[in-house]
């Protein structure tokens, strides 16, 4: 584990959230406050009531801003894709659709890449392949 993702870990922590075993008896939804019965989350949905619960709110709108605010500029395409995607985790609503988050996605690389990328991705195209799109034009 690196010293970034374990100083992450303890702050974490220090939040002292509900633990959860696992056990297929415990429902992992259920430390949400969710009524009994209620339908199952989404994963974005999950993550939205989760990060709400846990995370600081000015923490979140700190993270919202870095993301708003990424760009490409001196990174590699690999830097960008990790930061794109570890920040987006914080602003899912900003990204609710694929076409939305290939859109930011797109709009953040460098003004050259991102011109040619316009050429390159067709409708319907995936993330995951627009990344690729972008790491072999890089």
């Amino acid at each position: 584990m690196s010293e970034e993702e374990q100083k992450r870990l303890e702050l974490f922590r220090r939040l002292r959230p509900p633990s959860f075993s696992g056990d297929e008896s415990e429902d992992a939804q259920d430390f949400l406050d969710r009524p009994t019965g209620a339908a199952p989350l989404t994963w974005y949905e999950f993550l939205a009531l989760f990060l709400e619960k846990f995370v600081p709110h000015t923490r979140m709108e700190e993270l919202r801003r870095q993301f708003e605010q990424l760009r490409q500029e001196g990174m590699s395409v690999t830097q960008y894709v990790m930061r794109f995607s570890e920040l987006a985790h914080h602003a899912i609503w900003l990204v609710p659709t694929e076409r939305e988050r290939i859109k930011r996605f797109t709009d953040g690389l460098n003004y050259g890449l991102r011109f040619v990328m316009t050429q390159e991705i067709a409708s319907g195209t995936m993330f995951d392949d627009v990344v690729d799109i972008a790491r072999r034009l890089q």
